[in-house]
C-alpha cells in the first residue's frame, strides 16, 4: 500500500480542487445572532459571503455558490436565552432556494428570539 502526504493540493490553475461526488459540506456558516453583542456577525464560514439582519430572529445569509436543484439539505441549529432552534425561513421547495440567499429565523420558548448563536451547513450538488 502507498501513502499520500501533502500539504496543499490545487487544481491544474493553481486554485483550490472542487469537490465532486463527496459527502463534505458545500458551505457552512457559524454566526452571532444578535443577543451576544446587539448585532449580527460570522464567527466562521465557508462558502458564505455575509449575513443581513432582517430583524428579530430574522437572518439572511449570502452564499458565494447556488445550489444545483431545489433538493439539497441545510442542517441548522441555535443557542439562545431560552430553548432555541432555527432553520430557513422558507422550507418549501422552490426555485429561489437555488439562489445565493438563505433565509434563517430562530424561534426560543414559542416566540421568536435572538440567538446567540446560530450554526448551518449544506450538503448536496453545487450549481
Amino acid at each position: 500500500m502507498s501513502t499520500l502526504k501533502a500539504d496543499t493540493i490545487q487544481n491544474t490553475s493553481g486554485g483550490a480542487v472542487t469537490l465532486t461526488k463527496q459527502s463534505a459540506a458545500k458551505s457552512y456558516v457559524h454566526f452571532n445572532g444578535g443577543s451576544v453583542s446587539g448585532s449580527v456577525s460570522i464567527y466562521e464560514s465557508f462558502g458564505k459571503s455575509s449575513i443581513t439582519d432582517n430583524g428579530i430572529a430574522d437572518y439572511t445569509v449570502t452564499a458565494t455558490n447556488a445550489m444545483n436543484t431545489t433538493q439539497y439539505i441545510v442542517t441548522t441549529s441555535a443557542n439562545g436565552n431560552t430553548a432555541c432552534y432555527a432553520g430557513l425561513r422558507n422550507s418549501s421547495a422552490t426555485a429561489s432556494l437555488t439562489s445565493t440567499t438563505e433565509s434563517y429565523f430562530s424561534s426560543g420558548g414559542g416566540s421568536f428570539d435572538e440567538a446567540n448563536f446560530v450554526m448551518s451547513a449544506t450538503h448536496g450538488d453545487l450549481a
